[in-house]
């Protein structure tokens, strides 16, 4: 079907219509995000002011709550992390203050940064996980992809963002769970 429009030949309409379905789509994604941060927000604010058991059962329901939701829980988590693990005051700097989706490294420390490359001696990178078992975790495509990024940031660097990001020294993974999901056999893996 063509239709005319302001002179100009629209050849394929179903075509234009599926890509303007697919931006509102992503309108409406970018909105719920917003929202998610809106909240995540709140919800930090209100977190750093309560007790340790309070921070405990807000943690134990957060995972209840939301997990796999992964964009609103993961900055939920990586913001409590920077708060109380990869402190600014002792260095660390979140790699979210470049792009909310930059690869493999959430959290890095003892730094240069020369044009667009970043030379660090620690990176870290976050994951949350429900699975108990270690080695079906480590075989997800996900976890695959995060760790060949981590190798690459150890060898020639790896882009993300626009920026080559560098590890000189230590590169590792941090794994956050419910506590009642460690075990033993978890512990000794």
């Amino acid at each position: 079907m063509s239709v005319v429009v302001g002179g100009k030949i629209l050849a394929e309409l179903p075509k234009a219509a599926e890509k303007l379905a697919i931006k509102i789509a992503t309108i409406k994604k970018a909105i719920k995000e917003a929202d998610d941060l809106k909240d995540v927000a709140k919800r930090i604010a209100s977190f750093t002011s309560k007790t340790l058991d309070d921070k405990l059962k807000e943690i134990a329901d957060a995972w209840k709550k939301f997990y796999p939701e992964v964009f609103a829980e993961r900055k939920f988590f990586e913001d409590l992390m920077a708060i109380y693990r990869y402190k600014a005051i002792e260095g660390w700097v979140r790699t979210s203050d470049i792009a909310p989706n930059f690869k493999a490294v959430d959290f890095y420390k003892d730094f240069f940064e020369l044009d667009n490359v970043i030379s660090t001696k620690k990176a870290v990178s976050m994951k949350t996980t429900k699975v108990k078992d270690v080695k079906q975790w480590l075989v997800s495509k996900d976890i695959r992809k995060n760790i060949r990024f981590l190798e690459e940031g150890k060898g020639e660097g790896f882009i993300s963002n626009g920026k080559k990001f560098k590890i000189t020294e230590e590169a590792k993974i941090d794994v956050y769970m419910p506590k009642e999901n460690i075990t033993d056999d978890l512990l000794k893996t």
